[in-house]
């Protein structure tokens, strides 16, 4: 039984139900923004069923309580469901969709949950502007959701000429916070020809093109790259931790191709970098010891066991990051706005140290025993987690119109929420 097409099927089924909800309300004279959300992406719902059991059976949201029932996951109920197999698969024949705008529980004296978006969403509303927010599985990357989101307008489009509400594309923008920002830029390769090799492997024929969006905005994007997700594989973080033992958290973040999509862009890449920040004079990754530069996508034996057996992961992630990093297209460039904050203090780098015996040779790496020999830094500006030289674009210099530097102290999780960010797209919106 193939997964994929299984899996293809319900992420469609699901995405066709999302796009005619959306039209529902949607207002054809208002200006509309598409919202895509950083890290997590999206609430997670899995399976009860196996999924050779779903074959043919279409997904329904509403279907909690039937034998082919969806289980909610939360963000901060990291398990070891959410890992994901070698060959691409969920583990235990389980599958797993991205459930819609994200949402996080809170446990102080009683469970309640908040959404990270809802002042970027009232702020629209208020604003007369349209928002449709596209939840997405990190864990598969920012290639795939991009895939995704084009399907999802496409199915849109086709809704609202059911409903005889006209959509202009080119009076659409959007605005990807952190992680969705690889996913906004990825989408305009897209729209602009670029090849997928997920398309190719999804023989995804049914992703026509939507013509060109109005404006896109990223927002506190990790476009290069940033230091928290290499200390992740061997330590994971606070949040994760807190929710998870702290041993389970790296092999099962392991597993997930959007996090090395996060990973410092490849050497070669960075020269691009360098070239408009004359301030960049070393690449970033460089050896505890000797200071030699060293490329975290192809530095495999220096990474936990759970990480090198996963050398593929490492290797498409920078093929990908390589693609999605060269010049923007022509027709995007004078609407593509990156938005960076740049008044945090933010590690810029980091040393790595290579764990020797006394023989001289390697030692296992042990969450427990071991410290983490990914040292970050040299701090400067930034949001607090991604540098400001990360979340501008190589293509512009640091003082091109399309450039934003933020002037408030918002952390990076909070960009979205800011009113100074929130201005500045509802004012270049189309």
């Amino acid at each position: 039984m193939n997964f994929f097409k299984i899996w293809r099927h319900q992420v469609d089924t699901q995405l066709d139900e999302m796009a005619e909800t959306f039209v529902e309300d949607f207002k054809p004279e208002r200006k509309t923004v598409v919202l895509i959300p950083g890290f997590p992406g999206s609430n997670l719902i899995r399976s009860l069923v196996t999924y050779p059991q779903l074959d043919g059976k279409a997904y329904a949201r509403s279907n909690y309580n039937s034998t082919n029932s969806w289980h909610p996951m939360l963000p901060s109920s990291l398990k070891w469901e959410l890992a994901i197999n070698p060959d691409g698969s969920d583990v235990d024949q389980h599958v797993i969709l991205q459930n819609g705008p994200i949402s996080v529980e809170i446990d102080f004296i009683f469970k309640f949950r908040v959404a990270p978006y809802e002042d970027a969403i009232e702020y629209f509303q208020s604003m007369q502007v349209n928002v449709l927010q596209f939840g997405n599985d990190f864990r598969r990357g920012f290639e795939l959701a991009a895939c995704n989101l084009i399907y999802l307008l496409s199915r849109i489009n086709e809704s609202a000429r059911k409903a005889r509400k006209p959509i202009h594309f080119e009076n659409w923008s959007i605005a990807g916070h952190s992680f969705g920002g690889l996913i906004a830029l990825a989408f305009a390769n897209l729209c602009a020809g670029a090849e997928s090799s997920v398309l190719s492997r999804l023989k995804a024929n049914c992703f026509k093109s939507i013509g060109w969006p109005g404006n896109i905005f990223t927002v506190g994007a990790p476009l290069y790259g940033s230091t928290n997700s290499a200390l992740v594989v061997y330590k994971g973080r606070g949040p994760l931790n807190d929710s998870l033992n702290p041993e389970k958290v790296p092999r099962i973040a392991s597993t997930w191709l959007g996090l090395y999509d996060l990973f410092i862009t490849p050497p070669e890449m960075f020269k691009d970098v360098q070239k408009r920040r004359k301030d960049l004079s070393l690449y970033p990754v460089r050896d505890y010891k000797t200071g030699k530069v060293l490329d975290p996508y192809q530095e495999v034996g220096r990474y936990p066991i759970w990480v090198s057996e996963r050398s593929e992961l490492l290797a498409e992630s920078k093929a990908r990051k390589l693609r999605l990093l060269r010049h923007i297209p022509r027709e995007l460039k004078p609407r593509f706005f990156n938005l960076c904050g740049s008044e945090l203090h933010t590690n810029q780098g980091y040393e790595w140290k290579a764990l020797k015996g006394k023989d001289n040779k390697d030692i296992p790496f042990n969450i427990v025993e071991h410290s983490n020999p990914i040292r970050p830094f040299a701090d400067d500006k930034g949001d607090g987690v991604v540098p400001t030289w990360s979340a501008c674009h190589a293509d512009f210099e640091t003082t091109d119109p399309n450039v934003i530097h933020l002037s408030d102290p918002v952390e990076h999780d909070n960009l979205m929420n800011s009113r100074e960010v929130l201005q500045e797209v509802m004012k270049r919106m189309k």
